[in-house]
């Protein structure tokens, strides 16, 4: 049941990864997601329990992208306590131009903010999250820019004035404090973890220029006092009994072992994962 609750999707990216990738090492690893799959009970919480299994870890499995963005979201949290949060979002104007060419540029001209003055004497360092939207109507992409910084006071009309200088145009930009860390967890989660919107799954060809424009690079970006940072370490390993194989419990399960059947009764309730929550705008 790792993948039901995006079986339609899941069909979609198979479909053009197949055709990417061929019979790549990738492709099957993303068709074996789910395999050998052991079950844990919590060693601090009584009647808590999750399902670990061999993943992909594909940036298109949005399973495991969910995965990766609690370890994010966790880690932030303790990385971002205490300090001055700001969250930035940096936008690009519409251009009909291949999706490669515009993320390259996006990020080109976020290396070259990141040596202004304006914003190296606000901005002590951060985390920055590549979103990419699809419009089926205009056949547009919208890349842009969510960031999460630390550091003093960044005037969002200044900064706007120095993005437009460095893109050519581009200036809307937001600047917003962050105070609440479960906020910003909620915005790692929805960035983190969603590829692109929904859309894209229902359009064969932007779909797979989508995968080939993501092929090899890293759209989560550590700068600053960040940088080398390690984002995606999990750090909960202790804090978990491995019980047995998913397997094993349903074949004692099926024998009538009670215990079993209420484990894998416990993990059914959380079978399908929660609508990702929505930033603000």
């Amino acid at each position: 049941f790792r993948h039901s609750w995006w079986r339609r999707d899941r069909a979609a990216i198979d479909s053009v990864l197949q055709a990417v990738f061929l019979d790549s090492k990738r492709l099957s690893r993303f068709r074996d997601c789910g395999n050998a799959s052991w079950v844990f009970a919590s060693r601090t919480e009584p009647g808590k329990y999750k399902v670990c299994c061999d993943s992909c870890r594909d940036r298109w499995c949005r399973s495991c992208q969910r995965d990766r963005s609690r370890i994010i979201a966790t880690n932030l949290r303790k990385r971002l306590e205490g300090s001055k949060i700001k969250l930035v979002t940096l936008t690009l104007r519409h251009r009909d131009q291949p999706l490669r060419s515009q993320i390259d540029r996006l990020l080109d001209c976020f290396r070259t903010l990141r040596r202004k003055p304006l914003w190296a004497a606000a901005v002590l360092g951060g985390v920055a999250f590549v979103e990419v939207t699809w419009n089926a109507a205009t056949r547009r992409w919208h890349p842009h820019l969510h960031i999460l910084c630390t550091g003093s006071y960044l005037p969002q009309p200044l900064l706007s004035g120095l993005w437009s200088q460095i893109t050519g145009g581009s200036f809307i930009c937001d600047v917003r404090a962050v105070t609440d860390l479960d906020k910003v967890a909620a915005y790692v989660v929805k960035y983190a973890s969603k590829p692109m919107n929904t859309a894209i799954y229902r359009d064969q060809r932007a779909l797979r220029e989508a995968v080939d424009a993501r092929k090899g690079r890293h759209l989560c970006i550590t700068f600053g006092e960040f940088r080398g940072w390690k984002l995606t370490t999990a750090g909960d390993g202790d804090d978990w009994l491995n019980i047995g194989t998913l397997c094993m419990l349903r074949e004692k399960a099926s024998q009538g072992d009670r215990d079993s059947q209420a484990v894998l009764d416990c993990l059914r309730r959380d079978e399908r994962p929660p609508e990702l929550p929505e930033a603000d705008p």
